[in-house]
This record gives C-alpha cells, structure tokens and sequence, in this order.
C-alpha cells in the first residue's frame, strides 16, 4: 500500500522483507536502508518465523525521498507487485515486497 500527501510531497509505502536472519538487527536493517538514500524509516516491526527461530520478517512504513529521482523506480516496482534486491553484504540481498495487509 501506497499513500501519497501533497503537504510535503512525499510518499509512504507499506513495504516488507519477508525472510531476514534473526540476528540482523534493526540498527543494521536502518544503516543499509538510510545508505540507499530511497527514504527513512517511519515504523519497524519485526515477527518472528513459525516453523524456523532464524529468521524474521520485516515490516516498514518508508516515507520516500522526495529528491531522489530513483525513488519512483522503485515504487513502480513494488506497485507492480516487483521486488527490489537491498544489497547488503555483496552478493548477499534482501529482497523487499510491498506488504499486503
């Protein structure tokens, strides 16, 4: 899900990392995130896996850059029910999903 407010001009996107080790902590999830330059992070939520303890799924609420002009990429991306590979340790990714509440 995606909200738009024209007040600052800057979007919200309900974004999520489905499958992320659990002992990636979230100071480490924000770093990689804020080095992209895409946006910050306005809520982190983190659940547990059921049937395997090490791993996590990650929920975000990301208010987007409004200056980075790569921002609408990705968007169009996610809204096209796309991922987007977070490089974090090459060749290691993450891949981010819109989230589907």
């Amino acid at each position: 899900m995606t909200i738009y407010n024209p007040k600052n001009k800057m979007t919200l996107s309900y974004v999520c990392i489905p499958r992320i080790e659990y002992t990636i902590e979230e100071s480490y999830i924000r770093k990689i995130l804020a080095r992209s330059n895409l946006g910050y992070i306005k809520k982190y939520t983190e659940i547990e896996w059921k049937n395997d303890r090490n791993y996590k799924r990650v929920l975000m609420v990301i208010h987007w850059n409004p200056y980075n002009d790569q921002c609408v990429v990705v968007q169009d991306l996610l809204k096209n029910d796309q991922c987007i590979n977070i490089v974090y340790d090459f060749p290691k990714v993450w891949k981010m999903y819109i989230a589907k509440n």
